[in-house]
C-alpha cells in the first residue's frame, strides 16, 4: 500500500520538476528543497516516518539533488535536521527513524509560531537553501489539530517568497486545508492513496465544422467544461490549451494562458461555433507547432496530452500529423462518431483500445464524461517519469523484465523483416531502432544468444547472424549497414529460408523468430508456418499498413503473439509484449511449480472494473496462462468470475491442455454489478478446491484474485480460511488490504521471476551418489540438477558444469570444459544411468577434486567460484575413509563439519503477525529442524520470540533430540503486543556465547522471522552482529505486512531476505554451504600491485602525513612481501591516488616499485577540497587496474574517514570491483567510530583478520602487511568455493 508520505513526497518531487521545468532561466535539473513539519501530536507518527523513509529511498536525495529537512512543532519548534545536515539515504534514513515525539514541546500545537520559525529559518542560505541556484522549495505540514486564523496569513507570507505549501490530515476540515495549502496540494488524510501526483500539458482540438452543427458544439463544450472540471489546473500542475478548427485552426488559449480552473472554464463559455469545412490534420499540425513549445508555456519532463474531438470527416491528411505529434511525445485521444472510426484510429495513439472513444452522436457526450476523466487520469498517472505509483508499480515490471532478459541463458532469436517497395525509408530506420532497442535489454555480453537478421522482399538476404559473444554494440554497427532496396512481398518464401536456406535453427535451443511485414504476402504462408511451428521455432508476427490480422495469426498460430499496429514507429510500444514471453522463463515456472499445482483465478467484474478494464485482465491472465504446462497431471487451473455473485466457469478437472484453458478465458464476458470478494473465495474453497473438482492431495494450491479492492462483504475470514486448507492466496488490484490476503504486487513477478536470480559464473561439478540406496529416486536427483542448470547462464564465460556419477566407484560423467549451453548440459543429465551399486562417498569425494584443475576446464586461477554439489541420501559405506580422505585433502576441507552449526531462531510474536502466521512460522522452524542432524557434536539449535519484550525459550545447549526439539518448538506461545525488534536483536546476541552452547569452530547462523514493522532502531544492531561476527550469518523471513527496508538493514544483503510464503506448502531440498579454506598452489612469476586511495570528506589544506601519520610507515613496510616459506620475497609496486568528486585526478602516479621521493612528494601533498569515499570512487580504481595493472595480484587500500553513500551502492561497486580480478579491498578507517561502517564494503579480508582496521590501531603496517601476504600467489585464494552437502534424502 502506499502511504501518505511517500505519495506525497513523491508529489512535491514531479511538481518541483515540472515547475523547474517551466522557467526559461532556471535549470533543468531535478532538485529541490523538501522541510517536513510535524506536529508533535502525530498520532500515526511510526506510520509517517516509514512513509518519509519509503520516499526518500525513492528520490536521489543529495547536496546537489534533493535535500530534506526536519522539524517537530508543538507550543515550540526543535528542529531534527537542516537542508544541509544529511548527504546521503542512508543518514537521512537513521535520522527519521530516531524521530521521537518531545512531551516538552506541548500538546496544544501552535502552527502560527512554527510558521513564523519556518519563514526565518528553514529556507535560509546558512541552512542549506537553495532559492538562489533556482531550487523549488516546499514545506510539507502533517496536521493534528486545526489551527488558528493567524495561521492563512503567515501561509500567504511564505508563499510570496516562492515557497509551496503542503498540508496533509485526517482530521482538519478540507476547506481549512484548501485555504491553508497551494491549490492541489492539499491532502485530507495520511494515506492519499487516491490522489494523483503528477502534472500534465493538454491541448483541447475542437472541431467547429458543418459535420458538428451548432446544437452539438454546445454538447461539446460543455463537455470539455467537465474534462476541465476534474483536472487541477493551476501553473504549477495542469496546464490547458484551446484550439478550435473548421477551415482553418484558431488558438483561444496556450498553455500559459490560464492560472487556474474558473479561467479555463470561462474560456470555454466564450467559444462560439464558426462552421466550415473539417481540415484536422491542419490542427494537429498548428498544435505542434505553437502550442506545445516552451515559449507558449509546454514544459520539459511533463506529459502531453491532445484531446480531439472531430466530425471524423477531415478534407486533409490526418495520419501524418498524427504521427508528428505521437513524435514529439504527445498522446492522442480522439472521439468521434463511429461511422468514421477509421479516422479516429488514424488519429489516436497505441493502443488503440484506451485512446479512441466512438459514440453513436455526440448526444452521448455526457455518458462518455466519466469513462474520459478516469482514462485521462490514469494516463497522466502512469505516464508521469517523476509519479511514485509509477515507479513503485509499472516499471518494476519492467525492471524484471529487464533483469530476467539480462539473465536469458540461450537462445536464437531473429529477425525477419519486409524490405518491399511499400516501405519508406523512414519505415525501415524505425524498423533497424526497434531491432536495435530490443537487443540492447539484454546483456552487454550475449553469450550463447544467437542473433541473426534477414531482410526479404521477392528474394531473401540474411544480413549478418552472430552466433557466439556478441555485444550489442556490435548489432548496432552492423544495422547501420542495412540498407533499403525495395521489390515485392514474398513472405512465405522468407519464412522458408530460415532453415531451408541459412539453416538458423538449432536442435535443443530455444529458437524466436520476429516477422515484420507492411501488408498481405504474395505468396503461401501456411506451410512454411507450420514447418517452422513444428521445429518448435516461436514466431511472432507484426503487422502494419496493409497487413490482415488473419494472416498474422496464421504465420504466428497464437493471436497472443500477432500484433498490428499502423504505423513503424509504434513498433517501440510492442516491444515488451514480444520480450515478456521469450525473457519471462517457463523454466521459473517450473521452479516454483516443480511438481505440480492447482491454481483458481478469481476475477472480479464489478462495475468499478470497466468493460476495458476487465480485457486487460483477460490477457493478462491469458499471458500467464500461457506459460503454464497445464495437464491434468501437472498444473490445473480453475478460473471464477464475481460481481454480486461468483461463478464458476471451469473447475480443476475441465482443461485438458493449455488451449481449452485459453479458450475459455477469450469466453468470458464482462457483466457488471457489486463486488463480494468474501464470497469468491468462499466458492473456491468449497467448491473449486474438493477432490470432486479435481483438487489433488499433496499439491501446491494457490488462488490469484484479481480484485478492485473494495469488496462489499467481509474478506478476511474467507482468506484465513484458504490459508488454513494450505492454499496461498495472492491479490492484485488497486486498492488491495495487505491485512485481508497476501499481497502481491502483480502477476508477472509472482509466478515469471519468483526466486529466479540466476548464478552469473561459477563451476559447479554434481557429484551424484547411484547407488541402490537411491534408484528409486534417480529421477528426482536428475530433476533437481535440470533446475540448478536452469537457473544459471550457462557459457565458456559464465557457469560451467560438470557431473560426476559414483556409488561404489566414481566415474566422470562429463567435465567442465565438455558443454557450454544450458541444453547440452540438460541432455547430459538426462543421459546419466545410475550404477545400482553400494555407496562409497570419501571414494568418489577424492576422485571429484581433480576435476577442478584447470585441465579440466576449472578457472581457480582466475578467482571463479567453484561449487561441489554432494547430492545422496547420505548413508556412505565409508564414513572412516570419508573422514580420513577428507583431512588429507589440499582443501583442508573436513566433511564432518557439514553437519556442524549452532543455529539461533528469532520469531516475532508480535500483535502485527497474527496467531495463524505464528503457527505457519513454528511449524516451518519444527520441520526444519527435524531435516537436520542435531546432537551435542553436530548441530545446535536456540530459540528465542519478541513482542515489547525478549523472550528466552531455550539455548544452543538445551536439546540435542531431533524429536524434543521439535516439539518444544511447537509448543512456543503466542502473545501480541508491540513489535521492538532492535531490543531482540541486542538480547539474541548473548546466545552466540559459550556458556549458552555456541562454539568457536563452527558456522553460526541467525534466522529472524518478522515483518520488519519495529518500533525500534534495528540498524545499528544488526551492523553489531554482521561486523563483529557474532553471527557469520544473519537471514530474515519474512511474513506479514513487509517493511523491507527494516528487514534489509538486519541481512545487509538483499540475497539473505525471503518471504516466508516462498517456503511455505512447498517442498524444499535443504542445502548448506561451507566456505572453503584457500586452495595452495604455485604461481610463477608473481607480481602484486597495490593501489592505496584516500577518503578526506572535511578538506584539511594541510599535508596528508598529518592526517594519515602512519602512512610512510605503512608503505614500507608493504613495499616487500615475504612469509615463512622458502621463496624469494616479492618486490610490491605502489601507486598513489586522490580522486575529487567529478572523478578528476587530484594525485595520480602510477605502478611502480618502492620510491622514497614518490612517497615523500604523496606524504606531503595538500588540497583544499573535500573527496568523498562513494561509488564512484571505487569505479575510478577499477578503470585504473584495468588500465594500468598487469599482476597476478591487486589490492586497493583506501584511507577513509567514512562512507559517503549508500552502504548498498557501495557493497555492489565493491562487487564488481572483486569480480573484475581484484583481489582485496582494505579501508583503514582515519575516524575510529566509522572503522565497522567503512568494513561492511571490504572483501577479501584474510579469515583470521576480522577486526575493523583503525588508524590508531596498534602495528596498523603488520596487520596490513599480513592480509597482503594471505593473497600472495602460492596461497592465491578460491574465491567464495563452496561445499553443498544435503541434510535430507530429495524432498524434490
Amino acid at each position: 500500500k502506499m502511504k501518505g508520505g511517500a505519495v506525497l513526497l513523491s508529489f512535491v518531487a514531479a511538481a518541483c520538476f515540472s515547475a523547474v521545468s517551466a522557467q526559461p532561466s532556471a535549470s533543468v535539473e531535478e532538485f529541490a528543497d523538501i522541510f517536513v513539519l510535524v506536529d508533535n501530536s502525530l498520532q500515526k507518527l511510526n506510520q509517517f516516518k516509514n512513509d518519509l523513509n519509503r520516499m526518500i529511498s525513492q528520490l536521489d536525495v543529495g547536496p546537489s539533488s534533493y535535500r530534506i529537512g526536519l522539524a517537530l512543532y508543538g507550543r515550540d519548534v526543535k528542529e531534527e535536521f537542516r537542508l544541509n545536515t544529511h548527504r546521503t539515504i542512508k543518514q537521512y534514513e537513521k535520522a527519521v527513524k530516531s524521530l521521537r515525539t518531545r512531551p516538552p514541546l506541548g500538546s496544544n500545537s501552535d502552527l502560527a509560531k512554527a510558521l513564523e520559525y519556518a519563514a526565518a529559518n528553514f529556507f535560509t542560505a546558512g541552512n542549506g537553501g537553495r532559492a538562489n541556484q533556482g531550487a523549488r522549495q516546499f514545506l510539507v505540514v502533517a496536521l493534528q489539530q486545526d489551527f488558528s486564523e493567524r495561521v492563512f496569513e503567515l501561509a500567504n507570507t511564505l508563499r510570496s517568497e516562492g515557497v509551496t505549501i503542503v498540508a496533509m490530515s485526517e482530521n482538519v476540515p478540507k476547506e481549512r486545508m484548501r485555504r491553508f495549502a497551494d491549490p492541489g496540494f492539499e491532502f485530507e488524510n495520511l494515506k492519499i492513496t487516491d490522489t494523483r501526483f503528477s502534472s500534465a500539458d493538454i491541448v483541447f482540438v475542437i472541431c467547429e465544422s458543418d459535420g458538428i452543427g451548432s446544437s452539438n458544439f454546445h454538447l461539446i463544450r460543455t463537455f470539455v467544461k467537465s474534462i476541465i472540471g476534474s483536472l487541477i489546473v493551476h501553473q504549477k500542475k495542469d496546464r490547458v490549451a484551446i484550439i478550435t478548427y473548421s477551415d482553418r485552426p484558431t488558438v483561444h488559449a496556450h498553455l500559459n494562458s490560464f492560472q487556474d480552473r474558473t479561467e479555463a472554464l470561462e474560456s470555454i463559455n466564450r467559444l462560439r461555433f464558426q462552421g466550415g469545412g473539417t481540415r484536422t490534420g491542419a490542427a494537429l499540425r498548428l498544435a505542434l507547432d505553437s502550442v506545445f513549445t516552451l515559449d507558449k508555456g509546454s514544459r520539459k519532463g511533463v506529459q502531453k496530452f491532445a484531446v480531439v474531438i472531430t466530425d471524423g470527416g477531415s478534407q486533409d491528411s490526418v495520419r501524418e500529423a498524427a504521427v508528428a505529434l505521437q513524435r514529439a511525445g504527445v498522446r492522442v485521444f480522439a472521439i468521434g462518431p463511429k461511422v468514421n472510426s477509421a479516422e479516429l484510429y488514424d488519429l489516436a495513439s497505441y493502443p488503440s483500445i484506451r485512446h479512441v472513444f466512438e459514440i453513436d452522436g455526440f448526444a452521448k457526450l455526457k455518458a462518455l464524461t466519466n469513462v474520459m476523466q478516469k482514462s485521462l487520469f490514469h494516463s497522466i498517472l502512469q505516464s508521469s517519469t517523476n509519479s511514485f505509483k509509477n515507479s513503485q508499480d509499472i516499471s518494476n515490471v519492467y525492471r524484471l523484465l529487464l533483469k530476467s532478459c539480462a539473465q536469458k541463458d540461450e537462445a536464437g532469436i531473429f529477425f525477419l523483416i519486409d524490405d518491399s517497395d511499400s516501405i519508406t525509408e523512414r519505415d525501415f530506420a524505425d524498423t533497424k531502432n526497434f531491432i536495435a532497442g530490443f537487443i540492447k535489454t539484454f546483456r552487454i555480453k550475449l553469450n550463447n544468444i544467437r542473433i541473426g537478421l534477414v531482410k526479404y522482399s521477392n528474394s531473401q538476404t540474411l544480413e549478418f547472424y552472430l552466433s557466439k559473444k556478441s555485444s550489442d554494440s556490435d548489432v548496432n554497427k552492423l544495422l547501420e549497414k542495412v540498407t533499403h532496396q525495395g521489390g515485392g512481398r514474398r513472405t512465405g518464401g522468407a519464412l522458408d529460408s530460415i532453415d531451408s536456406r541459412f539453416q538458423l535453427i538449432t536442435p535443443g535451443v530455444p529458437t524466436y523468430l520476429i516477422l515484420v511485414t507492411a501488408g498481405q504476402s504474395e505468396d503461401d504462408v501456411r506451410e512454411p508456418a507450420r514447418k517452422l511451428g513444428e521445429q518448435g521455432v516461436t514466431v511472432f508476427a507484426v503487422g502494419l499498413k496493409d497487413s490482415t490480422q488473419d494472416e498474422l495469426q496464421e504465420i504466428s498460430g497464437d493471436s497472443e503473439r500477432s500484433f498490428y499496429i499502423r504505423d513503424y514507429y509504434l513498433l517501440k510500444q510492442i516491444k515488451d509484449n514480444i520480450l515478456r514471453p521469450i525473457c519471462g522463463s517457463k523454466s521459473c515456472m517450473n521452479n516454483v511449480l516443480i511438481n505440480a499445482a492447482d491454481i483458481a483465478f478469481i476475477i472480479c467484474d464489478s462495475d468499478s472494473i470497466e468493460d476495458s478494464n476487465f480485457q486487460l485482465i483477460q490477457s493478462s491472465v491469458k499471458s500467464l496462462i500461457s506459460s503454464m504446462n497445464i495437464n491434468q497431471t501437472k498444473v490445473r487451473v480453475a478460473i471464477i468470475t464475481y460481481n454480486d455473485q461468483p461463478t464458476v466457469h471451469a473447475s480443476l478437472n475441465s482443461f485438458q491442455d493449455r488451449t481449452q484453458a485459453l479458450e475459455s478465458i477469450n469466453r468470458l464476458r464482462f457483466q457488471g454489478g457489486g463486488s463480494r470478494t468474501g464470497a469468491a473465495l468462499s466458492l473456491a474453497l468449497n467448491s473449486v478446491f474438493t477432490l470432486d473438482k479435481g483438487s489433488r492431495k499433496g499439491v501446491q494450491k494457490f488462488a490469484v484474485v484479481i480484485t478492485d479492492g473494495e469488496s462489499q462483504d467481509s474478506v478476511r475470514e474467507a482468506a484465513v480460511a484458504l490459508q488454513r486448507a494450505a492454499v496461498r492466496v495472492f491479490a492484485i488490484g488497486p486498492k488491495v488490504n495487505s491485512e485481508d490476503v497476501t499481497q502481491a504486487d502483480i502477476l508477472f513477478s509472482l509466478f515469471l521471476l519468483t526466486d529466479c536470480k540466476k548464478v552469473g559464473k561459477a563451476d559447479i561439478i554434481f557429484l551424484v551418489d547411484g547407488s541402490r540406496s537411491v534408484s528409486d529416486r534417480f529421477i528426482s536427483m536428475q530433476i533437481f540438477m535440470d533446475s540448478i542448470v536452469n537457473q544459471t547462464i550457462v557459457s565458456e564465460d559464465s557457469t560451467r558444469f560438470g557431473a560426476i556419477l559414483y556409488s561404489e566407484t566414481p566415474e566422470v560423467q562429463f567435465p567442465l570444459n565438455k558443454y557450454y549451453s544450458s541444453a547440452e548440459v540438460r541432455q547430459a543429465i538426462n543421459r546419466m544411468k545410475p550404477p545400482d551399486d553400494t555407496t562409497y562417498t570419501g571414494r568418489a569425494l577424492e576422485y571429484s577434486l581433480q576435476y577442478f584443475e584447470e585441465k579440466n576446464g576449472g578457472r581457480r586461477n582466475l578467482n571463479v567460484r567453484q561449487i561441489l554439489m554432494v547430492i545422496t541420501d547420505g548413508a556412505a559405506h565409508d564414513k572412516k575413509t570419508l573422514k580420513m580422505h577428507s583431512d588429507a585433502l589440499p582443501f583442508g576441507i573436513s566433511l564432518t563439519a557439514c553437519d556442524e552449526m549452532d543455529l539461533v531462531f528469532l520469531l516475532d510474536r508480535s500483535g502485527s503477525i497474527n496467531t495463524v502466521q505464528h503457527k505457519i512460522v513454528k511449524d516451518f522452524t519444527a520441520d526444519l529442524v527435524e531435516d537436520l542432524q542435531i546432537g551435542e557434536k553436530t548441530v545446535h539449535v536456540g530459540l528465542a520470540q519478541f513482542s515489547e519484550n525478549f523472550q528466552d525459550e531455550f539455548y544452543l545447549n538445551r536439546y540435542y533430540d531431533k524429536q524434543e526439539l521439535a516439539n518444544r518448538v511447537r509448543q512456543v506461545a503466542y502473545l501480541g503486543g508491540s513489535t521492538y525488534l532492535g531490543k531482540a536483536l541486542n538480547s539474541v546476541k548473548n546466545y552466540f556465547s559459550p556458556s549458552r552452547g555456541s562454539r568457536d569452530t563452527v558456522p553460526k547462523t541467525l534466522v529472524v522471522f518478522s515483518d520488519g514493522n519495529s518500533h525500534d532502531d534495528v540498524e545499528d544492531v544488526s551492523n553489531e552482529i554482521r561486523n563483529r561476527k557474532i553471527a557469520d550469518d544473519v537471514i530474515a523471513i519474512a511474513i506479514g505486512d513487509i517493511y523491507d527496508t527494516e528487514l534489509l538493514q538486519i541481512t545487509g544483503d538483499p540475497k539473505k531476505m525471503r518471504n516466508m510464503f516462498l517456503f511455505h506448502q512447498i517442498n524444499v531440498f535443504y542445502l548448506l554451504e561451507i566456505k572453503l579454506p584457500p586452495i595452495p598452489f604455485l604461481v610463477e612469476n608473481c607480481t602484486i600491485d597495490i593501489a592505496i586511495g584516500f577518503d578526506i570528506s572535511q578538506a584539511p589544506n594541510v599535508p596528508l602525513l598529518r592526517i594519515v601519520s602512519p602512512l610512510q610507515e605503512i608503505v614500507r613496510s608493504i613495499s616487500i612481501v615475504n612469509d615463512l616459506s622458502n621463496l624469494p620475497p616479492i618486490k610490491t609496486k605502489i601507486s598513489f591516488s586522490i580522486i575529487s568528486p567529478d572523478g578528476s585526478y587530484l594525485l595520480d602516479t602510477n605502478f611502480e616499485a618502492f620510491n622514497p621521493e614518490v612517497l615523500m612528494k604523496t606524504s606531503t601533498f595538500s588540497w583544499s577540497q573535500a573527496t568523498y569515499f562513494n561509488s564512484a570512487l571505487l569505479s575510478g580504481f577499477n578503470a585504473k587496474f584495468r588500465s594500468e595493472s598487469r599482476a597476478s595480484v591487486k589490492v586497493l587500500i583506501i584511507f577513509s574517514d567514512g562512507l559517503d553513500e549508500d552502504v548498498m551502492r557501495m557493497k555492489q561497486e565493491s562487487k564488481r570491483l572483486q569480480n573484475s580480478g581484484v583481489s582485496a579491498l582494505l579501508v583503514v578507517a582515519l575516524d575510529v567510530t566509522q572503522a565497522f561502517r567503512v568494513q561492511m564494503v571490504e572483501f577479501g579480508r584474510g579469515h583470521k583478520y576480522k577486526t575493523p582496521l583503525s588508524i590508531n590501531l596498534q602495528n596498523i603496517n603488520e596487520v596490513i602487511l599480513q592480509e597482503i601476504v594471505s593473497h600472495r600467489c602460492i596461497f592465491k585464494k578460491l574465491q567464495s568455493s563452496s561445499l553443498y552437502v544435503s541434510l535430507k534424502a530429495l524432498k524434490v
